[in-house]
């Protein structure tokens, strides 16, 4: 009974003084343990899984400035806007345009045509300079036997050999009034000239009509016949003949009736033979169907 009793206080001690962590206990008066130094760290344990992400907090109160570069920005973009068209609008238009703005040597230059920049070929020293030059023929080392498509928006070099293009046509005599000249020679070096005082050409809805008056010169009226006649390719018959393809027949693309006495745009026949399939101006040359060595169109606003 005593043993057992000595035993419990013994627990009893033991308990107190491991539950007070004293380095050094003292229990009753009497030293009775010392506790030994920490052993090494164990080893780190894995990573817990990651906790539920918690609920979007509220959108904050715009601040001061909110909104601010915004409003910049819309407005540089308004007034690059306003530079660009101001810029647009002092382009020349014509070559006379560029004529009067000091230039004085024939070559290729920039028109603003319906705010498109658009390269053409000036005639600074015939008559009096600012002619727009829109169909050249001089060597025939271009086809001018081409689609619908090709005299709608235009071919060619235009520093060589090259038609401007029928829309481009209807666009600016669309905007203002022109007139045209018609330079031509044969291939003997003789030269010759047709003038007229009104010229426009209409609008795709009509087939690219054409339409000219006041004729003077020395070549011969050979485009009275033409005046407002649609314009024909082989892909799109507009003439008045009853039975023919004038552009088939006469390997070309004009402003046929039926079906012509100027053909500008037919074959290039070297050696000026008289053929109505060539380059013809009736009136002008050694036979009727002579064809021409060159030929240029222009025009410029009145």
């Amino acid at each position: 009974m005593l043993t057992t009793k000595f035993i419990f206080l013994v627990v009893i001690i033991w308990s107190t003084c491991e539950a007070s962590r004293e380095v050094t206990l003292t229990c009753g008066g009497d030293d009775v343990i010392e506790r030994g130094p920490a052993g090494p760290a164990g080893k780190k344990g894995p990573h817990g899984d990651p906790g539920v992400q918690g609920i979007k907090g509220a959108k904050g109160e715009p601040g001061e400035n909110d909104g601010w570069m915004e409003a910049v920005e819309s407005s540089m973009e308004k007034i690059d806007a306003l530079e660009r068209n101001e810029r647009e609008q002092f382009k020349p238009k014509s070559c006379r345009d560029i004529m009067n703005n000091g230039e004085v040597f024939s070559g290729v230059y920039s028109l603003n045509i319906s705010g498109r920049l658009v390269k053409v070929y000036c005639d600074m020293d015939t008559d009096g300079g600012g002619w727009m030059v829109f169909q050249r023929r001089i060597d025939g080392n271009l086809d001018f036997y081409k689609t619908w498509e090709f005299y709608r928006r235009g071919f060619g070099d235009i520093s060589k050999e090259f038609w401007f293009g029928l829309e481009n046509l209807h666009t600016m005599t669309s905007s203002g009034n022109y007139e045209l000249r018609v330079d031509i020679q044969d291939f003997d070096f003789n030269s010759a000239f047709a003038k007229y005082s009104s010229f426009s050409v209409g609008s795709e809805d009509t087939n690219y009509p054409l339409l000219v008056s006041g004729y003077s010169g020395n070549a011969g009226n050979a485009l009275a016949g033409h005046n407002n006649k649609p314009f024909s390719s082989w892909d799109q018959e507009h003439d008045v003949h009853r039975t023919l393809n004038c552009a088939e027949q006469f390997h070309g693309a004009w402003w046929y009736g039926a079906c012509h006495s100027a053909n500008l745009n037919g074959q290039y026949l070297r050696g000026g033979v008289d053929d109505c399939d060539g380059i013809r101006w009736s009136g002008f040359g050694r036979g009727s169907c002579y064809s021409l060595k060159m030929v240029e169109m222009k025009m410029r606003p009145t």
